[in-house]
């Protein structure tokens, strides 16, 4: 792209064509894009919503669609078979224009194009082959007395049908004054830059240096996303150039340069919360030689470009969850990075200061981003680490990577054999590619060679070079120094580990999703040899793991020495990763770990993060809403947080789990009884697009927005029951128990564009307004009590008392059923005297002592017989000196 045309020295200054190479096929990422200066789209008809072609001319028959899955927003989107372009005239010579438009075919065959031409430079052009809507960014400079350009949309074979929507062009403004060197000057950049006049990428001009070459960069907003992209070259073999920026708030990064050719760099970064200026730079780091650069081009970095129709939402009875979503949904979103110059399709998922994708934070983002509809991001990144581990690094994946190749970054490498990692890591990569298998039906999961490769070394090659003892779990060295390799993610443990909890927690899950890998590529005879190994870790887990005197699971070994007190990531990962066996010391242990959490000064948020997650599964539902709860509360910018938020509401608190590879989806709902009902809508599973709705966790809507066949719905409930109702019409249920649970089911065909409701016979909670989410309703108050928002257990609200034996809160209501019924409600008190009770038709018929303890503890009353029409009152009286909390009540029949 860098030729100059004849009699011509202005400049071209990139394209953000990327396209990354996915098995046998290529795949063009979603990228982040430049924020236009001008902000005005001169597109006519961008998005086809007048209905029709006006502004485009046809050359194949092109027609307007408005099926659900042929448009990404609006009504309408274009389908062609050939050829269809839009000259746009009014544009300003020598200015830098942005095109952005989405496309899709047919089939993976589809060889479509989105370009440019016409505007006094070269022909610029971006393939897409992909069966979702791909984004494709152009970015060029008009030549000095071109006014006007051409954009297209093509089918370059002809085979099947290519859809494209949502257009923009628009200008852009480059804060790298002089980027091109086109003055004939270096300035503003510092000394130690000259011009050339030969060699040049583009135009006329370049920059040599033999030591550096600095520009800063003003104008910046704080706390916003940029985008350096700048091109290098070493002026013989053996030198090496380094493009990088620094002092914009965060870490510096540079990217090395050793190709005596021009070659791209490209590096986001993020200001900081104060900084508004940056600096960027060519440096030859040894001194000796000489390297040259060109075409420096920074941008602000957009990513509020139009939501699809298919933007999924999260609404609930409880307007914390709901403002948690929708904050979560956002900020993940900011931090895609696709497609800004080389880079490949990805994400920020560490450190935001720093530059660079981290292994441990992707495998934990990666069920939000699918969520979020960065599959191609979630894909090209698995390959990436994935084609990171090698024998030579003892098929460790590396810990951290540059944006734009399968380089380290260098805060966390110095080489292959210091290097940062840790041993969950290689097991989670696995899991996690598995996991999108079978959430997007993508079989390059299980089919691509580097990923295969991958996987069968991580569950093979890798524990047998890191087992010591011999004993078939995965361990390291116990210095605890992250550059010679960790057994945890715990990186400030208060005792070095040889084998950890998360550890081995990873490695189980790992060889399960390897069997299941196996198992779906044809290989049943390998898959039973894999799950065997996942049995048998399991058992050598749960009988030599646990110490009986304490009743607690062991976190962690140095040789024979055993620990078992709390360790974080290395305590929690093991009932998470669902090692445990479910029982009285599984149970036991989880009291422990929200204990042991609550009672800590605050901590690294990203451990937080994984806290819903250890508790859905075992449908300790109010533990895993107030975990989900305080990471979206931390309205954190660690970008995991956004991510698992979002993750966990669907897959923790809605509890979908996914089968598209066969078109399928079970649901189970976690909605704990502070929370009446929740509702998530544009899932995507496979080609599949569903709304789920629970109201509580009797009774479940599903309704197939999008499919290609009808999808077959496992819908599940806790507790026997011999029958569901399936649109009120009673069917045989199945029973099995999931972590300890015993969960009922019936599987039923949802066809496209149906809803189905199915619902078991579970008693409704008659207290009304039972968290106090709509403040004092449905209850009386006496003077001294209250609704306060400082601590509640869950929501956002509580109900108080005051000192004082008059001191009262109570709700009255009707017995609709006769049978026995239990009261419960939440607690905390800062002394002794309060009372939990109830009262049937004015007479005492049960109460129960609420105790000294300031931390949250639910107290119930059981046993309760009563008969339809019965009037029952429930009371909490406080002590006479001190206060009372209460919260999340619940009176159902048993």
């Amino acid at each position: 792209m860098g030729a100059r045309q004849k009699g011509k020295t202005w400049k071209r200054l990139l394209s953000f064509a990327v396209v990354g190479t996915v098995a046998s096929s290529l795949v063009v990422s979603s990228p982040a894009y430049p924020l236009s200066a001008a902000g005005a789209n001169s597109v006519q008809n961008p998005g086809f919503e007048a209905g029709n072609l006006t502004g485009w001319a046809d050359f194949s028959g092109a027609n307007v669609v408005t099926a659900f899955d042929q448009v990404r927003s609006g009504s309408y989107a274009v389908r062609t078979t050939g050829l269809m372009e839009q000259t746009i005239g009014g544009l300003s010579p020598n200015t830098t224009y942005m095109l952005t438009g989405w496309a899709k075919g047919s089939s993976i065959n589809v060889d479509g194009r989105i370009g440019v031409k016409d505007y006094g430079g070269n022909e610029l052009q971006k393939e897409i082959r992909s069966v979702s809507y791909t984004n494709a960014v152009l970015v060029f400079t008009t030549g000095p007395s071109d006014t006007s350009a051409k954009i297209f949309l093509w089918n370059a074979n002809g085979v099947g049908e290519l859809y494209g929507d949502d257009f923009t062009l628009e200008q852009v403004t480059n804060y790298a004054v002089n980027g091109g060197f086109e003055s004939g000057s270096a300035a503003p950049w510092s000394a130690g830059a000259s011009i050339v006049s030969s060699g040049q990428r583009t135009g006329a001009k370049a920059v040599s240096t033999s030591n550096s070459a600095e520009l800063t960069i003003t104008g910046l907003s704080p706390n916003t996303m940029y985008s350096l992209i700048g091109y290098a070259k070493a002026g013989s073999a053996g030198v090496t150039a380094r493009i990088g920026v620094k002092n914009y708030g965060g870490s510096e990064n540079n990217l090395p340069v050793t190709s005596t050719g021009w070659t791209q760099v490209s590096i986001p970064f993020l200001t900081g919360g104060s900084n508004t200026s940056a600096t960027i730079y060519l440096w030859n780091p040894a001194g000796s030689g000489t390297v040259f650069g060109d075409d420096f081009f920074v941008t602000r970095v957009k990513t509020d470009y139009n939501t699809p129709n298919q933007d999924i939402s999260f609404t609930s009875s409880d307007s914390v969850l709901n403002d948690n979503f929708a904050w979560a949904k956002s900020q993940a979103k900011s931090y895609m990075t696709s497609g800004l110059g080389n880079n490949f399709a990805s994400y920020w998922n560490g450190y935001t200061f720093r530059s660079a994708l981290y292994s441990r934070d992707f495998a934990h983002a990666s069920l939000g981003a699918h969520l979020l509809g960065m599959d191609a991001e979630n894909y090209q990144t698995l390959q990436k680490f994935a084609a990171s581990a090698n024998a030579s690094r003892k098929w460790y994946p590396l810990w951290a990577l540059n944006f734009s190749d399968v380089v380290p970054y260098y805060t966390d490498y110095n080489s292959d054999t210091s290097f940062v990692r840790e041993i969950p890591a290689v097991f989670e990569l696995t899991e996690k590619g598995y996991k999108q298998y079978l959430w997007t039906g993508n079989t390059d999961y299980i089919n691509d060679p580097a990923l295969v490769t991958y996987y069968e070394k991580s569950v093979n090659d890798f524990i047998a070079l890191h087992d010591a003892n011999g004993n078939g779990i995965a361990d390291e060295g116990g210095t605890g120094d992250i550059f010679k390799g960790t057994a945890t993610y715990n990186e400030n443990p208060s005792a070095h580990l040889k084998e950890a909890g998360d550890a081995i927690g990873s490695q189980y899950q790992a060889l399960l999703a390897y069997s299941q890998i196996q198992s779906a590529r044809g290989d049943s005879a390998g898959s039973g040899v894999t799950a065997g190994k996942a049995s048998s870790l399991k058992s050598l887990f749960n009988s030599t793991w646990v110490n009986t005197s304490s009743n607690r699971f062991i976190r962690g070994w140095y040789d024979s020495t055993k620990y078992d007190n709390f360790g974080k990531e290395n305590s929690w990962f093991m009932p998470m990763k669902l090692i445990t066996n479910p029982g009285s010391t599984n149970n036991n242990y989880l009291d422990y770990i929200d204990n042991q959490v609550k009672g800590l000064a605050p901590f690294n948020i990203e451990a937080y993060t994984y806290l819903p997650e250890t508790f859905f599964p075992y449908q300790q539902n109010d533990r895993g809403v107030y975990w989900l709860k305080y990471i979206g509360n931390s309205r954190s910018t660690y970008p995991e947080v956004g991510f698992t938020v979002v993750g966990h509401t669907v897959e923790g608190l809605m509890g979908v789990v996914p089968d598209a590879p066969n078109h399928k989806v079970e649901t189970l709902s976690h909605l704990p009884e502070s929370v009446t009902w929740g509702e998530v809508n544009h899932v995507a599973v496979g080609n599949h697009d569903l709304k789920v709705k629970h109201e509580g966790v009797g009774r479940t809507t599903l309704t197939h927005n999008y499919g290609s066949q009808p999808l077959q719905w496992e819908a599940s409930f806790p507790g026997t029951h011999s029958q569901l109702f399936v649109n009120d019409v009673a069917q045989p249920a199945s029973t099995k128990v999931v972590n300890g649970v015993a969960v009922s089911s019936v599987t039923v065909s949802v066809p496209v564009g149906s809803s189905v409701v199915v619902r078991a016979n579970i008693a409704a909670n008659l207290i009304k307004n039972a968290g106090f989410e709509a403040g004092t309703a449905d209850w009386t108050f006496t003077a001294g009590t209250g609704i306060a928002t400082n601590l509640p257990h869950s929501g956002s609200k509580l109900a108080y008392l005051d000192a004082g034996t008059a001191k009262q809160i109570s709700q009255s209501f009707m017995i609709p059923e006769g049978g026995t019924y239990t009261l419960k409600a939440w607690v905390a008190a800062g002394g002794s005297g309060g009372v939990l009770g109830v009262k049937v038709n004015g007479s005492a018929a049960g109460s129960i002592a609420i105790p000294n303890v300031t931390a949250y503890n639910e107290r119930s009353i059981t046993g309760i017989v009563l008969n339809a029409g019965d009037s029952v009152q429930v009371y909490v009286t406080g002590p006479t000196s001190q206060w009372i909390n209460v919260d999340d009540f619940s009176f159902m029949k048993q």
